[in-house]
């Protein structure tokens, strides 16, 4: 699976995390953080690794 460049999908996660819910929506906000974990798995990412990514640590492997 090809990767997207990481700069590319965080400037899009930031953008689906300013979707703003009703506090007492639980159902819609989970269903919206699914969808963004399906989103970082579609872009060639684990959560895991995106996360790794986004504070700064080596990613777990080496996949390209």
């Amino acid at each position: 699976m090809v990767k997207l460049p990481y700069e590319y999908v965080s400037l899009h996660v930031d953008k689906l995390y300013e979707r703003r819910f009703d506090e007492n929506n639980l159902e819609g906000i989970n269903k919206h953080c699914e969808f963004i974990a399906e989103f970082i798995k579609a872009c060639g990412y684990t959560e895991e690794e995106y996360i790794r990514y986004m504070f700064g640590f080596e990613p777990i492997s080496n996949q390209n």
